[in-house]
């Protein structure tokens, strides 16, 4: 939930280890929460 299942339009940018995305997360924790509430959070992909 955090990232809306890593959806295009989430996507922050792309380098050569991985993709970034924009999700969120709770204030007072790491719990995913809806998008648009809580704390904004860049989340990485790595490339295998």
């Amino acid at each position: 939930m955090a990232t809306r299942n890593f959806r295009p339009e989430s996507l922050l940018g792309e380098g050569g280890f991985g993709c970034v995305f924009k999700g969120w997360i709770e204030e007072n924790g790491t719990a995913p929460v809806k998008p648009g509430t809580g704390l904004t959070v860049a989340v990485k992909t790595l490339n295998h």
